[in-house]
C-alpha cells in the first residue's frame, strides 16, 4: 500500500463530506491528479498553491452534500462559504496555513485580526501556525486560540 492508499483509507473510513489538507507542498491540483488519493465521490475542489516546497491548502467536497462557492484565497488561507443540499444551512470554513517569515506573517496576522465573526455565524477556522515562537509581533496565544483550532497534524478532516 502506497502513500495516496493509506489517504483515501482515512478519508474513506471517516465518511466526511469535506477533506481539508495543508502542506500540500504541490503547486496545482486537478481531477486526475486528486483520484489518485481522494475517493471519486468528491467531486468539488479548491485549493492555494505552494510557494516552493512549502504551505499549500487543497479544500475537496462531494457536492451532493454541499455547493461551495469561494468567498477569499490568499496565500496563506481559502474560505469557503458551504450550503448543505439536504437542510440549506449555510456556513463558512476558512482553513489557514500562518507562514513564518515577514511580510507574509505579518499580513496574515493583520487579515485574521480582520476577521468579524458574529455570535451567529456559523464558521470554522482550521489551522497551522508554522515556528510558533517566532510570533513576536503583537499577538498573543490567547487570541490566537480563539480564532483558531490548533491543529497537530497536517491533514483535517472534517466530518
Amino acid at each position: 500500500m502506497d502513500k495516496w492508499d493509506s489517504v483515501r483509507d482515512k478519508i474513506n473510513e471517516s465518511a466526511c463530506s469535506i477533506v481539508c489538507l495543508q502542506e500540500t507542498k504541490c503547486d496545482h491540483f486537478d481531477i486526475p491528479f486528486l483520484r489518485k488519493f481522494l475517493p471519486r465521490r468528491f467531486d468539488k475542489f479548491d485549493f492555494v498553491p505552494s510557494i516552493g516546497a512549502s504551505g499549500g491548502i487543497l479544500v475537496a467536497w462531494i457536492s451532493n452534500h454541499f455547493v461551495g462557492s469561494i468567498l477569499e484565497k490568499r496565500q496563506y488561507g481559502l474560505t469557503i462559504n458551504f450550503t448543505s443540499v439536504v437542510n440549506l444551512v449555510i456556513w463558512k470554513l476558512t482553513i489557514v496555513y500562518g507562514p513564518c517569515q515577514d511580510p507574509l506573517r505579518t499580513d496574515f496576522v493583520t487579515w485574521l485580526r480582520d476577521h468579524i465573526v458574529h455570535d451567529d455565524d456559523n464558521w470554522i477556522f482550521l489551522g497551522i501556525l508554522t515556528s510558533t515562537g517566532h510570533w513576536k509581533i503583537g499577538i498573543n496565544k490567547v487570541e490566537i486560540c480563539r480564532i483558531l483550532l490548533h491543529l497537530t497534524t497536517s491533514l483535517a478532516i472534517l466530518v
